[in-house]
């Protein structure tokens, strides 16, 4: 907001471009609220905003996310997720698929 003569009221926050604003995380039970919210609030933002929908902590939507455990790219590891690339070397892609059953250490610890 801007006074009569043109002098900001507050302070502001420098936002570069394609840099995440508000990031929000919700059930799938809420997502279209949460859609409604966010898209309330680029009203309040100067400019074009996007809202990106991933699942859970990954850079995938959910759809990616289960085509991609399918073909095994991507192996579920107690409290996280190991991404297995298709390239490389074949000594690496072994290694990566010995740990496969591991699990979180934070987890064994605490069935110790």
């Amino acid at each position: 907001m801007r006074s009569a003569f043109g002098k900001p009221q507050g302070t502001v926050a420098k936002v570069h471009i394609g840099q995440v604003i508000v990031p929000e995380g919700t059930r799938l039970q809420n997502e279209e609220r949460v859609i409604q919210a966010l898209g309330q609030v680029e009203f309040k933002f100067p400019g074009h905003q996007k809202i990106h929908i991933f699942w859970g902590f990954t850079q995938f939507n959910a759809d990616e996310f289960e085509n991609m455990v399918a073909e095994k790219l991507l192996i579920l590891v107690g409290c996280g997720v190991r991404y297995i690339p298709n390239r490389g070397p074949l000594d690496r892609w072994q290694a990566l698929h010995a740990g496969e059953h591991q699990r979180c250490p934070l987890l064994n610890h605490a069935h110790k």
